[in-house]
């Protein structure tokens, strides 16, 4: 019987991640999700829920709810999940994202660039945490710490140059020299 009750939740588990998935690709920006959206989140907390105390417990569990969380705006709840993540597996790039991503919009920006630079520190080559952190640091005024990110980040993954065209954050920056150099195919 507990394999099945394992099955299940490993199925579960599968289904909200493809939900939050879905859910994420219809929300526009930072603007509030659409009823339906919202409605299909709250599925997933609710099937988050249900699982097995084992797997509920999870760090895959806690960070789909973070996720969720994250997604339906409920910014601190998100936060205290993706920080039981970070706490179990330090390696864990999206929920370091999430939360430098949460309290960015709380207002909590020198919070968001501490966040991503301990995650750096357990993944010093994910080029994702470099352009965040060079996200928040060009919005903290640093264009200096900023360019040398994302420069970091761009020499890893050479998409993340096309992606500073149209990345708001860095507007603070944008006519900085180093960073026209850093993204001159672009700019």
């Amino acid at each position: 019987m507990e394999d099945l009750h394992t099955l299940r939740d490993a199925f579960s588990l599968k289904e909200a991640a493809g939900a939050i998935e879905l859910a994420e690709g219809l929300l526009q920006g930072d603007t509030p999700p659409a009823p339906a959206v919202r409605r299909l989140l709250a599925s997933v907390l609710d099937r988050l829920d249900r699982l097995g105390s084992d797997t509920r417990d999870s760090v895959f569990a806690a960070l789909l709810r973070g996720e969720a969380l994250r997604a339906l705006g409920r910014l601190e709840e998100a936060i205290v999940a993706f920080d039981t993540v970070v706490h179990r597996d330090r390696d864990a790039v999206a929920a370091w994202v999430g939360l430098g991503w949460c309290h960015k919009r709380l207002g909590r920006l020198d919070t968001a660039i501490g966040a991503l630079r301990q995650a750096l520190e357990a993944s010093p080559d994910e080029p994702l945490l470099h352009y965040n952190l060079a996200c928040y640091l060009s919005l903290s005024g640093d264009a200096k710490g900023a360019v040398e990110h994302l420069a970091s980040a761009i020499s890893r993954e050479s998409h993340y140059r096309t992606l500073t065209a149209r990345e708001r954050d860095f507007d603070p920056i944008r006519a900085d020299p180093l960073f026209l150099e850093a993204t001159k195919q672009v700019v």
